[in-house]
């Protein structure tokens, strides 16, 4: 390999780099394949038995922060619903879970977080109990999530809030934020409040889908962003006894304005419609959802105005078990996950995994499979429900899921990961993003009753003082900084034009010698 071939290829990678383009001698990764290996199946430390799985959000620096309603066991022998939090990362596995907030009515049920672009979490959730709740709205930096103190007070949302406890939040375009919750002030169903200050002030509920008495439920509701900017939100309508009559779908510009539900699909008899999830993929809408017993597919190409029609999928899976669970990956994968069994002598049931190739979904393969264990006495039965994941840096899965609470006695959350064969979004740490409007509370400062130990959290103010950050943190943020990025671009030619110099030198005294 000649000197002038390795000047040659040094140039135009310093040339490269010094614009921001990806490195052209970095071979193109290939689509990964089926055949996903998944770590063995635990239970996350620190949660009771009855948990439900969390609500999982992924940062861009490689954790999972996890929020979920746990019962905590105080000093006088009472006991209180309150929200904690952990968080999950594939070196280090689980933390210890830390109440953070509190209700200032009965029970906490989260039911909703949101992470913005500037690193603030926005958190609701149901306060009360059956008999009276409301809504409650709460924020803090991502950056300090672990700190009962950064979260502000919660603050009354949404009046009347009905029970089984549903309410989700999103941001549009304009940075305003929007609640959907179901409620029961001037009618049973679905209302809407925005906030045009990043949460301090928020406008009165405004129903806009009303059922015609008081008997449906509405539950599993859900809302997404698409690329367009267009809001989009499912949920199912369900009898008092649980039993699926629904599947509605609506979409928004800015928030406020929702146009007309649609039925995506509905049911007389049985137990019907159930659990759909939403999500967009390449420009696509995917809503998935549960027509007992087979799971059906519904998509749209024009964010929502229309629909396909609906398509039946995986032959071999029957059954109900519980939320399904959709995620994109970093290569604009798109991955299913649910809980279903196949008949079969004894039938085998699993929480089953499945990607989207080649506009069709591959056969599932399982995350953890095996035949039913009912255990009413023990904490060994076995029954995959309610499928809830994540990704986390584009390139890593997590799944979570409990077992079927309906004759099994619950024996916590459990979950698996799996690394998948595509590169690596960049990281980008949490102190890069700036801190806002961030409210400590001394009342809720107090509310740490449980006794269990607490991470450390990083204090907001060393982001203006980089020269301060540990090393780790240090290389992190030379790594996503744009500035640093043009200096070492810069640095790479300034070497390239150092070496020209002297490899010109060279050549020159050796014919100058000659």
């Amino acid at each position: 390999m000649s000197i002038r071939f390795l000047l040659r290829s040094f140039y135009i990678y310093s040339f490269v780099v010094l614009l921001g383009g990806p490195n052209p001698f970095e071979p193109l990764h290939a689509p990964y394949s089926q055949g996903v290996r998944w770590t063995s199946p635990q239970t996350i430390p620190g949660l009771n038995l009855e948990s439900i799985p969390p609500i999982l959000i992924a940062d861009q620096n490689r954790t999972v922060h996890a929020f979920s309603s746990q019962w905590l066991d105080l000093a006088d022998g009472s006991a209180v619903k309150a929200i904690v939090y952990n968080q999950w990362t594939l070196d280090h596995g689980w933390s210890e879970p830390i109440d953070i907030l509190l209700s200032p009515i009965y029970e906490a049920r989260v039911t909703d977080v949101y992470l913005d672009a500037k690193g603030i979490l926005h958190l609701v959730f149901f306060g009360g109990n059956s008999i009276s709740a409301d809504i409650y709205y709460s924020h803090a930096s991502l950056a300090s999530a672990d700190d009962v103190r950064s979260w502000s007070p919660p603050i009354l949302v949404g009046e009347k809030a009905s029970d089984p406890e549903s309410a989700v939040i999103t941001q549009n375009d304009q940075g305003d934020l929007s609640i959907i919750f179901y409620g029961h002030k001037n009618g049973n169903g679905l209302y809407v409040i925005n906030s045009n200050d990043e949460g301090n002030n928020w406008t009165e509920p405004v129903p806009f889908f009303l059922t015609s008495d008081d008997k449906p439920n509405i539950f599993a509701l859900q809302t997404i962003k698409s690329e367009s900017g267009w809001l989009h939100t499912v949920w199912a309508l369900y009898s008092r006894e649980g039993q699926g009559r629904g599947i509605y779908y609506s979409r928004s510009r800015n928030g406020k304005d929702w146009d007309e539900p649609i039925v995506l699909a509905d049911a007389q008899e049985g137990l019907g419609t159930q659990t759909p999830t939403i999500i967009e993929n390449k420009g696509e809408l995917f809503v998935v959802y549960n027509l007992t017993p087979k799971l059906t597919m519904q998509r749209s190409m024009d964010d929502g105005n229309t629909w396909l029609d609906p398509v039946t999928l995986f032959k071999r899976h029957v059954g109900v078990n519980g939320t399904l669970s959709m995620v994109n990956d970093g290569n604009d994968g798109l991955h299913l996950f649910f809980g279903q069994r196949i008949t079969g002598n004894p039938d085998i049931h699993g929480m089953w995994h499945s990607e989207w190739i080649n506009e069709r979904w591959s056969e599932p393969e399982a995350v953890v499979k095996g035949p039913r264990i009912v255990d009413k006495v023990g904490n060994n039965g076995f029954d995959p429900y309610d499928a809830q994941a994540i990704i986390s840096q584009g390139n890593v899965i997590l799944v979570t899921w409990r077992t079927d609470p309906g004759d099994i006695k619950e024996n916590g959350v459990w979950y698996s990961s799996a690394t998948l064969d595509i590169p690596e979004l960049p990281v980008i740490p949490p102190l890069a993003f700036p801190i806002t409007n961030i409210h400590p509370s001394s009342i809720l400062a107090q509310t740490n009753s449980s006794g269990k130990p607490t991470l450390t959290p990083i204090p907001v103010e060393i982001l203006s003082e980089i020269n301060q950050l540990p090393q780790q943190v240090k290389n992190g943020y030379v790594q996503n900084n744009p500035t640093a990025l043009i200096l070492i671009g810069v640095i790479s030619v300034l070497a390239f034009l150092v070496i020209i110099f002297v490899y010109r030198f060279l050549i020159k005294s050796r014919r100058n010698s000659l």
